[in-house]
């Protein structure tokens, strides 16, 4: 008896340490994406930064988010789901003649963590919605 014990032990401890590791790791997180400088392509020439703002706020509204303009050059949108839409994400896109960015901007219920390397992590749902949100501003502003 005392020989099967003491087997069981070592291995027992083995399962003991390798769930402790494993339940470490959330695997719900990822770095927040951000966009960095993608290119306005606008086919007439002299457009002003008021219809690249107005580009912008239709192509988050039909992504199904709600723009809301700052000021020149800076949007929030906002997106919201889950039961009782209770998961919130807000971006912050900057933008220029030539170039916009989509920022982090905050978010609730959405497992954000700041590392001590300074970047954001969040759910890999809310890249998800960033990556779509990206490709229907692209559509709009080509």
């Amino acid at each position: 008896m005392r020989a099967i014990s003491m087997a069981i032990r070592p291995s027992a401890v083995i399962v003991v340490i390798l769930t402790l590791l494993v339940g470490c790791v959330d695997l719900r997180r990822a770095p927040a994406y951000n966009v960095h400088h993608n290119a306005v392509f606008v086919y007439d020439e002299g457009h002003t930064l008021r219809q690249i703002e107005k580009r912008l706020v239709a192509a988050v509204n039909a992504a199904r988010w709600i723009a809301t303009p700052v000021r020149p050059g800076l949007l929030h949108a906002t997106t919201r789901w889950g039961g009782g839409l209770r998961h919130v994400a807000v971006m912050n896109i900057e933008y220029n003649l030539e170039t916009y960015s989509i920022k982090y901007g905050s978010s609730r219920y959405l497992l954000q963590k700041v590392a001590a390397d300074g970047r954001t992590y969040v759910h890999k749902t809310y890249n998800l919605r960033v990556w779509d949100l990206e490709h229907d501003i692209n559509r709009y502003l080509y």
